[in-house]
C-alpha cells in the first residue's frame, strides 16, 4: 500500500497548501464581502466562509496554480516546501517523470548546467539530430549513410543523393556528427 499523500503550508500564502504529490489547495478562509453605497465607494458588508478546494493546475511547458492571485510554478512549491529554500545559483528540476510530474520524489535542486546537459538528453528535449532546426538529414537517413559509406560506396554520390555536401558525409561515417546513432551488423 502506497503512503498517504502529505501536505504543508506554503510559507508566504497560509492560506494555501501544497501537497508531495503535487497537488495544490486552498484552506476554508473567512473573506470579506464588499458592497458600493449609492455613491460608489467600496464599504465592507459582512464576511464569509470560503470552502477550501484542491486547485486546478494550468498546464503549459510546466504546471501552474493561482495562489494568493499569484501565478506559480508547481515544482517550485513543491520544492520549497519539502526540500527547503533553493541554494543560490540553483534550480529545481524534474527527474525522468519529466516537466509535468511534480511530485517530490521527482524533483530536486541543481544548476542550470546540470539541468541543460544529461537532464535534457535523458528526457528527449535536447536539441540533437533530426530535433534540431538546422538539419537536413532524419535519423534513418544517417543510418542508411553509415551503412553505405562502410560498404565503401563514394562520399560524394552519398553526398549527392542526400543534398548534403560531402564534409557531411565524411564527418557522419568518421562519427564526428551524429555519433550516437550506431550501425549494427
Amino acid at each position: 500500500m502506497g503512503t498517504q499523500e502529505q501536505w504543508r503550508l506554503i510559507a508566504w500564502a497560509p492560506d494555501y497548501e501544497v501537497s508531495d504529490q503535487g497537488r495544490v489547495r486552498s484552506l476554508d478562509r473567512t473573506v470579506e464581502v464588499k458592497e458600493n453605497t449609492p455613491g460608489g465607494k467600496p464599504r465592507s458588508a459582512h464576511s464569509k466562509l470560503r470552502k477550501g478546494r484542491v486547485l486546478s493546475l494550468g498546464m503549459g511547458r510546466y504546471a501552474s496554480a493561482t495562489v494568493a492571485g499569484k501565478c506559480c510554478l508547481v515544482h517550485r512549491l513543491v520544492a520549497e516546501a519539502f526540500i527547503g529554500p533553493c541554494p543560490p545559483g540553483q534550480i529545481v528540476r524534474h527527474g525522468e517523470g519529466g516537466p509535468l510530474d511534480n511530485r517530490i520524489a521527482n524533483l530536486s535542486y541543481g544548476t542550470p548546467s546540470e539541468n541543460n546537459g544529461a537532464d535534457r538528453l535523458r528526457d528527449g528535449t535536447l536539441p540533437r539530430g533530426a530535433r534540431n532546426g538546422s538539419s537536413k538529414l532524419t535519423e534513418e537517413q544517417v543510418l542508411e549513410i553509415k551503412r553505405r559509406s562502410l560498404a565503401g560506396e563514394s562520399r560524394a554520390s552519398l553526398g549527392r543523393e542526400f543534398g548534403v555536401r560531402p564534409e557531411n558525409i565524411s564527418h557522419i561515417a568518421l562519427g564526428r556528427k551524429w555519433a550516437w546513432l550506431e550501425v549494427v551488423a
